[in-house]
């Protein structure tokens, strides 16, 4: 047993090493000998720091870290493929890259503090170019470190996003917790567009990994007894909430909701916890909003809609087509909207549609595109919210702790009428133990029948979605139909 294991070891040590010899590779061909060492380099680091947090949780192994391995791959080729579409133009490099849209604007802020060199952009939640202007003020200015700090970020998110796995459902089912940590981990390289997101010059990667580390310390709030919260949960709280409030600070009130949904599942275990926590919440948003752009009564007027929200959200001209489904949705009053969740919930959840319609057929388009694994994912997660969970027998319920990410993506579907999937990507990973969850049940024999059914509907269901979409979108549908005579 344990030459196997030191065997296993050694492979895992040699797959990281020819992993890296393939990023520095790829990096020195698209970026040159210089930068690629510098992108091959600053990659190493974002996988060392949660490789050592892996690598230290309870019920680690060499699966799960091969886990992390083949995601960290993934999002470094990703990376390599982004930061030279941003450098193929003439003109631009590494240091002033071809950004776009929100990307654009934080890099221009950041650029702008750091010596003034652009325009300043309006920028709402400003910590995380203020973040980009202290690594630049180390390594110099290059797109390189914003990419892999953000690369780090995402691999400790989905890194938290497996322990909380093991944490809530080892005393749950009968599978080793090593098992639960590796499914865990490795469930997260189906999320594929939350992956291409994590190495983007957005905010994504620190906002999963806020969300996923706050997950984490609330499945201990679940545990009780068995593990409970410990001082590292606090300091993982405390780390995550800073993050959160300098980067998005609107995502504390989903920590509050959270943090008061476990303080209800288990009262008397943890309302002092849940005191002590809201309290820490309440003083990270205080700080984070008084850096934003805007206060809490921004808030309140982005909860209540109007013709601003409707002119942000839903007035571009691909979505024209929903649009004259919903009408002035947030010009509608509330109760409309809450009647509407299952549309714009709909909405959320399929998009980004897994086709490209109207850009290049290259790689830094198609990756954000492959749905079909959160799709899988998110079918099964439903089966557990539509069959199993109004079961009362224990077999069947995971607790309240699940409803947390399902409560948050409703209230995103609400405020953005499900047009901005960008914002519950962190919320995908959080279903990750739902779903180990439902197949260990199904394993085990429970609701096997059910499972079979739903997924024949499912897919079925998903399927003339997706064709209607298509069509709707491209026409394509009555191309093909056309083709073979049948129109």
């Amino acid at each position: 047993m344990t030459q196997h294991i030191a065997k296993s070891h050694l492979a895992l040590l040699f797959a990281e090493a020819l992993a890296l010899v393939v990023v520095l590779v790829l990096g020195m061909w698209q970026l040159g000998t210089a930068d690629g060492l510098r992108f091959a380099a600053a990659m190493a680091v974002a996988y060392l720091v949660p490789r050592v947090v892996l690598s230290r949780a309870r019920g680690t192994s060499d699966a799960a870290v091969a886990a992390l391995l083949v995601i960290a791959m993934v999002m470094a080729i990703y990376a390599v493929a982004l930061m030279s579409d941003w450098t193929k133009t003439p003109g631009y490099s590494l240091e002033m890259p071809n950004l776009r849209g929100d990307d654009r604007n934080y890099y221009k802020w950041a650029l702008n503090r750091y010596d003034g060199r652009v325009e300043e952009p309006r920028v709402v939640f400003p910590g995380f170019p203020q973040m980009m202007v202290v690594l630049w003020r180390v390594l110099g200015v290059s797109v390189i470190w914003p990419v892999a700090m953000n690369a780090m970020f995402a691999l400790l998110g989905i890194t938290f996003t497996g322990m909380a796995t093991r944490r809530l459902l080892h005393a749950r089912i009968s599978v080793a917790q090593r098992v639960l940590l590796a499914v865990g981990v490795g469930s997260c390289v189906l999320l594929m567009f939350m992956l291409a997101s994590g190495v983007m010059v957005l905010k994504e990667a620190i906002t999963l990994f806020g969300i996923a580390s706050v997950g984490y310390v609330l499945t201990g709030m679940d545990c009780g007894d068995d593990e409970g919260i410990t001082w590292r949960d606090w300091l993982v709280l405390v780390l995550a909430l800073a993050l959160l409030a300098l980067v998005r600070t609107t995502y504390l009130y989903f920590v509050m909701i959270g943090i008061v949904m476990m303080a209800v599942a288990h009262w008397r275990r943890n309302w002092l916890l849940a005191v002590g926590m809201l309290a820490l919440t309440l003083v990270a948003f205080m700080a984070g909003n008084h850096y934003a752009a805007y206060s809490v009564r921004n808030h309140l007027v982005i909860i209540d809609g109007g013709w601003d929200m409707q002119h942000f959200y839903l007035l571009d001209s691909h979505q024209h087509p929903y649009l004259s489904i919903i009408g002035n949705y947030f010009l509608l009053p509330e109760w409309k909207r809450v009647l509407m969740l299952p549309l714009t919930m709909a909405v959320q959840f399929i998009i980004p549609f897994p086709w490209i319609a109207y850009d290049e057929y290259i790689l830094v388009n198609i990756m954000p595109r492959i749905s079909y694994g959160w799709y899988a994912l998110g079918g099964v997660a439903l089966f557990y919210y539509l069959i199993m969970s109004w079961r009362r027998r224990s077999q069947a319920r995971l607790g309240l702790w699940a409803w947390w990410p399902a409560v948050s993506f409703a209230v995103a579907a609400y405020v953005t009428a499900g047009s901005v999937v960008r914002y519950v990507l962190p919320f995908e990973a959080m279903f990750v133990p739902v779903v180990v969850f439902v197949l260990s049940r199904v394993r085990e024999g429970y609701y096997r029948r059910h499972f079979v059914w739903w997924a024949v509907a499912y897919v079925l269901m998903l399927s003339v979605t997706l064709l209607v979409c298509l069509q709707v979108q491209t026409g394509v549908v009555t191309r093909i139909l056309h083709g073979w005579g049948l129109m």
